[in-house]
């Protein structure tokens, strides 16, 4: 049997990248995969390290973890986003090993909670960081919400994929034909591309001890509707429309409209399908299986569900 480089385990890939990239590095303990409450490690093995007493921070993607992206439009982001100061620097990429390298943030960082967020000041900040990279120069990648759907239903449907939750009372057929009449309004009403952060869970925001925020993952950034950003984003830090219509309001400067209201929904919809199908995906994935993901999947559809169940879809779709 020939072994291709994704066969060769994350950890030895790690360790070839650091005695390439950074010889003499004194590497730390992984961080752990956790995909409850926070969404950490799911996807690369990251491990913090120093070298000659600078502390960095080594991320080396899990085999089929970024698909249907790519470790070149990841690295391209990152890049992008450190350079922007919205994000951690990154040092290095090492192509091989599918590795990139960040600055660590310092002492008295944390990850944010939605608590945090929710906080006037905290949130102003957090969408002002969003807009910024939303100003950012045009990526190569580009995201199109039903296409990358569709990526993942392909893979479900080839494997034996574990079942859907029961509480969910839909099948994949029955998610699937909701998202492409989600995706198909949205499609419709047209929106201004740009570049999208793609990963906004709130575990993926850093603050610093003097009020600084930045960004993580940028692993799936791509040329997209602004809206789906905050429409992710709402999925965490908004209760009710009162939450949501701030949300946007934040962001345009103007008061929210019930067209972008729908955006937001939908959006939020939209995400929670994708990444429920990306969770499934990779508890048939020994690299990946494991933390909880299943239960992640299950807790994705499960509010997608309820959504369904309390938002006026037909009104959406018609004011979207």
């Amino acid at each position: 049997m020939t072994v291709t480089d994704d066969m060769i385990p994350a950890s030895e890939r790690q360790t070839s990248a650091l005695a390439a990239l950074a010889p003499g590095a004194v590497a730390g303990d992984p961080l752990p995969a956790v995909a409850m409450p926070m969404h950490m490690g799911l996807d690369a093995l990251v491990t913090p390290f120093e070298q000659d007493g600078v502390p960095l921070i080594a991320k080396t993607f899990l085999p089929g973890a970024l698909a249907p992206f790519t470790f070149a439009g990841a690295a391209e982001a990152a890049r992008a986003a450190g350079e922007l100061g919205i994000a951690p620097a990154l040092r290095a990429r090492d192509d091989a090993t599918a590795t990139l390298l960040f600055d660590r943030l310092g002492d008295g960082w944390r990850m944010a909670s939605v608590k945090d967020l929710q906080s006037e000041n905290t949130l102003a900040t957090l969408v002002a960081a969003k807009k910024r990279w939303h100003g950012a120069p045009p990526l190569t990648t580009a995201i199109v919400p039903m296409e990358l759907y569709q990526s993942y239903l392909s893979t479900c449907r080839e494997r034996a994929i574990p079942v859907l939750p029961a509480t969910l009372r839909m099948d994949l057929e029955g998610l699937t034909q909701w998202v492409e009449r989600i995706a198909g309004a949205l499609d419709a009403a047209g929106a201004d591309s740009v570049p999208l952060h793609g990963e906004n869970v709130t575990s993926n925001v850093m603050l610093g001890p003097g009020g600084e925020l930045r960004l993580l993952d940028f692993d799936r950034a791509g040329m997209g509707d602004p809206f789906r950003d905050l429409g992710a984003m709402a999925l965490d830090l908004c209760v009710d429309n009162e939450d949501r219509a701030a949300l946007i309001s934040l962001y345009t400067g103007q008061p929210a409209t019930a067209g972008e209201l729908a955006r937001l929904k939908l959006h939020g919809l939209l995400d929670d399908a994708c990444w429920a199908l990306w969770a499934l995906i990779a508890e048939t994935e020994a690299p990946r299986r494991g933390p909880e993901l299943y239960k992640y999947a299950a807790n994705r559809l499960i509010r997608f569900r309820l959504h369904l169940s309390t938002f006026d879809m037909a009104r959406l779709l018609r004011e979207v």
